[in-house]
């Protein structure tokens, strides 16, 4: 601004023009700051539907923010209000928009509820957010026909105090708008009387309390419980093997009657050159060929659940110089009870053998006539059976069991020595 030569400066009117020149100045900063919010939000608003599943839309600030990776809960069908929880809060941590909730929500659902969702996505009944839980809820949770707090009514401890509370928190999870005192009382009336009147005696103020001393009361129990002693076997009595058995208290038993041969069997025996205990002919060195008797049996009916896995097995060992027996055709085949039970006694001889390289225990007692094997050994050895004439076999308890198979020409390997036995399958359990 100029003025003419010899006429005074105009202060008033320069100042008054500077101050209209700061009043645009500011209106148009103004102005401007107000574009650039509205470009702001715009800009937010298209990052916010543009954004993937999971992406954490945070606001624009000259300073990056750390972002939280969530991932979306899926849902099978199972707890269906807890996925509705779930998925709300994802959403509302988001910000998505409620026309993008039901589109992405089908794509984390598997099995009965996909099923589910593609059926009623075909028929037009899923048109909108709210619609969809709504459904689900009908579908999935529980009928709103049921009582829950009738069942948290009667609900009481059956197992554990940890079971009992996740039931209790299940029904209470489906009630609304009743205060915590009532929570508290019915929790405690549903315990189990002994824990009950202990958590009742401290008055606790709350449930959590009320939770924390039952579970301390449980454990007091369980420490005071007496538990069963067992005595402790004799050593004199326990097998050299290293497999457990159980203690067992047998009565004793009779001794197995003999048949003995009358001094006219004995006279025909030696005049046609036989053998006392077979029908071969004698010779010097003459051995039997049923040397060795075998058997797995049980004393009674009553089954033991922890037996030797091993092949268990009894041995009649023949001696010239005894006194003969009769034919074990006129008599039932016999097993004595120490051989039944499977123990080793003074009378008894427990050694190991081999059948087909495989390992197994020999009991050889006196006490029995045959030999005896059970039918799941011969499954686990794979060994040949062969139908054999029926009979029953007499056991030390008076009881009889029926036989009809037969393994024949078994090699059996004792040390070195190795022989060739007949194994009649015994149909036992147990062993």
């Amino acid at each position: 601004m100029t003025t003419p030569p010899n006429q005074p400066f105009d202060f008033t009117t320069a100042f008054q023009q500077l101050i209209q020149n700061q009043a645009n100045f500011q209106q148009n900063q103004e102005n401007l700051q107000n574009n650039l919010a509205t470009l702001t939000n715009e800009l937010h608003h298209l990052r916010t539907r543009l954004a993937p599943p999971g992406f954490n839309n945070t606001e624009i600030t000259p300073f990056p923010q750390t972002s939280i990776k969530l991932d979306i809960p899926r849902f099978d069908g199972t707890y269906p209000m807890g996925w509705i929880f779930k998925i709300n809060q994802f959403f509302d941590f988001h910000h998505t928009p409620e026309d993008q909730r039901l589109r992405i929500a089908s794509f984390y659902m598997d099995g009965e509820a996909l099923t589910w969702f593609q059926w009623m996505h075909s028929n037009g009944q899923l048109l909108s957010w709210p619609g969809l839980l709504h459904a689900l809820e009908s579908r999935f949770a529980p009928s709103l026909y049921d009582d829950p707090k009738g069942a948290l009514f009667k609900l009481c401890q059956t197992s554990s105090v940890k079971e009992y509370q996740t039931q209790f928190e299940s029904l209470a999870n489906r009630i609304t708008g009743l205060p915590p005192q009532f929570y508290l009382s019915c929790f405690i009336s549903g315990l189990k009387p002994p824990i009950r009147r202990e958590v009742q005696a401290f008055q606790p103020g709350s449930l959590t309390q009320a939770i924390s001393l039952a579970k301390l009361q449980e454990e007091k129990t369980l420490d005071t419980r007496p538990h069963p002693s067992f005595p402790k076997p004799n050593p004199s009595h326990t097998p050299s093997s290293s497999s457990f058995r159980p203690t067992l208290t047998v009565a004793p038993s009779k001794p197995t009657p003999t048949k003995r041969l009358s001094p006219a069997e004995l006279q025909a025996r030696r005049e046609k050159g036989l053998c006392y205990n077979c029908d071969e002919k004698f010779i010097q060195g003459h051995r039997c060929k049923c040397l060795f008797h075998l058997l797995i049996v049980e004393p009674d009916p009553v089954v033991l659940e922890h037996q030797d896995p091993t092949l268990n097995m009894v041995e009649g060992v023949s001696d010239p110089n005894t006194e003969p027996v009769s034919d074990p055709t006129l008599d039932p085949p016999q097993i004595s009870l120490h051989a039944l039970m499977g123990h080793s006694i003074p009378q008894t001889l427990r050694v190991l053998g081999h059948i087909q390289h495989q390992p197994i225990s020999v009991l050889i007692d006196s006490g029995s006539t045959h030999n005896f094997v059970q039918d799941r050994i011969i499954k686990q050895l794979g060994l040949v059976t062969e139908p054999a004439h029926s009979f029953q076999v007499l056991v030390g308890n008076g009881d009889q069991l029926q036989c009809s198979a037969l393994c024949p020409q078994v090699p059996l390997l004792l040390g070195q020595h190795k022989f060739l036995v007949d194994l009649f399958c015994l149909p036992i359990s147990g062993a």
